[in-house]
């Protein structure tokens, strides 16, 4: 795997930024030179420019085995106060929403099981959040109850060291079915590795002074409260569990 995989591409980058600049002030900022890859770039960078710390890179031949796993945050948790809806703060949805909106990220179909196959243009995504079947299934972003992750479980070889990453997020809400009783919905996929320069753009409002940090390096660190919900073993030893039915996906 290398860099350019899971950085938002540099044109794409600048477009983000120009619609981020515009809509706050009128002067226009230069491009940079060039991505930052070390951490000393990155302490660099003025907020508005902030890029994700890269990751390392990481070979096939270096994978003694990987999972594919997914989990579940639920936004009621304690530990999980930056995803909670506020009322005099922007929160994690809202914010996702409106880059989504604006093109500034991308969002794929729900009905993909986050395979990222079906992307959805800006007027997709709008007449999904306005014109569903049941109107009381309309998409906003105080209707989300919890997110799900989808993500890859490494153990390296030769740093005998586990690595995990995520893929993607999706926002989930609760639905009313036809029959009168309601159930949990993805709503859109997000594809983790292209988002990262965004979420490092934006602060997590955790609702503690001392644990300043952007979205980015809160997912990185880890912090937040979930469960897992299934693993796969698609590429390991272990026969049992890959005898298990498991798609890997």
């Amino acid at each position: 795997m290398t860099t350019k995989i899971i950085l938002i591409p540099v044109i794409s980058l600048f477009l983000a930024m120009g619609n981020r600049a515009t809509a706050q002030t009128s002067n226009s900022r230069q491009p940079l030179e060039r991505e930052p890859q070390t951490a000393e770039d990155i302490n660099k960078l003025a907020p508005e420019d902030t890029y994700a710390l890269p990751w390392g890179q990481i070979t096939e031949t270096n994978i003694l085995w990987k999972k594919r796993v997914w989990r579940e945050l639920d936004i009621n948790e304690a530990g999980n106060e930056a995803f909670q809806h506020k009322p005099d703060a922007p929160d994690f949805a809202n914010m996702l929403i409106g880059a989504i909106g604006s093109g500034i990220i991308k969002a794929y179909d729900a009905e993909d099981r986050g395979r990222f196959s079906k992307e959805f243009s800006s007027a997709q995504f709008t007449e999904l959040m306005t014109s569903g079947k049941n109107p009381a299934n309309n998409f906003s972003p105080e209707k989300v109850i919890k997110y799900r992750f989808k993500e890859d479980w490494l153990f390296l070889e030769k740093e005998h060291k586990m690595v995990v990453r995520i893929v993607g997020i999706a926002p989930v809400i609760k639905v009313t079915n036809p029959d009168g009783t309601s159930s949990e919905q993805e709503v859109f996929w997000l594809y983790y590795p292209n988002i990262r320069n965004f979420l490092a753009q934006h602060p997590a409002n955790t609702g503690d002074a001392l644990r300043k940090m952007n979205w980015d390096e809160l997912f990185e660190s880890r912090n937040f409260k979930s469960k897992i919900t299934k693993v796969s073993a698609y590429n390991g030893p272990w026969t049992k569990e890959k005898s298990s039915g498991s798609s890997g996906k």
